[in-house]
């Protein structure tokens, strides 16, 4: 599961499908979910990839 962290917020969110396309004008998004939350979130590519998400490594989640 590839997890990242909104920069703004602070929330770590699992994406589901990393390259799906919009239907109306097949724009390439990313759909992803809070790891916390139920709701399913859709966003354009370019703007999950312009710096708002930060991708974790398994060592960021890690526990003392």
């Amino acid at each position: 599961m590839n997890l990242y962290r909104h920069l703004k917020t602070g929330r770590i969110y699992a994406v589901l499908h990393a390259h799906a396309e919009l239907e109306s004008d097949r724009s390439v998004v990313v759909i992803y979910q809070g790891v916390d939350e139920e709701t399913i979130w859709v966003r354009p590519a370019s703007e999950f990839h312009d710096g708002r998400f930060a991708k974790l490594r398994p060592s960021d989640l890690a526990f003392p």
